[in-house]
């Protein structure tokens, strides 16, 4: 993590707090089970991403195509490590690897902060429980979120052009 306290979690204070009692929220069934579904879409979203982060990373400098193993080309191989570093690996964790991971175990505490104020409510209350039980009972799968692929446009291609400033290049 960016503090230095790998071990720490985001809302650790307030998981804590939920855990010992010390917390509640009062919402309706329904809001608890889709905050629980809406963060499971999430946290895939996140993992999706994290591997097309890893993916970039991994990617041999050759394979970008920009001329980054020819020597004479310097610049090239210094954006495809710059890419590549930003993608996963940049030695201060300012990566999008990183960052996504931050996001995830965010989204993991607002989860298990929801999830223990849910159990105590149905530990308590009988028409809670059963609304919730019927609820994921009877919801389908979430949809996954639809994230655009990114394209490559070849460079030999007479429709890759691009105006700019009035000018095609």
């Amino acid at each position: 993590m960016a503090d230095g306290d790998g071990d720490k979690r985001p809302f650790e204070n307030l998981i804590d707090e939920a855990r010992g009692g010390r917390m509640s929220v009062r919402m309706e069934p329904e809001e608890f089970v889709n905050i629980d579904r809406v963060c499971e879409q999430f946290k895939t979203l996140i993992r999706d991403m994290r591997t097309r982060a890893k993916d970039i990373s991994d990617t041999p400098p050759k394979d970008w195509g920009l001329g980054a193993d020819n020597p004479l080309l310097t610049s090239a191989a210094t954006m495809v490590s710059w890419f590549r570093g930003k993608a996963k690996g940049s030695v201060a964790g300012n990566d999008v690897y990183s960052i996504l991971d931050e996001h995830y175990k965010i989204i993991e505490d607002i989860q298990a902060v929801h999830k223990l104020i849910m159990d105590r409510y149905i530990e308590s209350d009988a028409e809670f429980a059963s609304k919730v039980r019927s609820l994921q009972e009877s919801l389908g799968p979430i949809a996954p979120i639809e994230v655009p692929k990114a394209g490559v446009i070849p460079v030999n291609n007479p429709d890759s052009r691009h105006v700019s400033r009035g000018g095609t290049f």
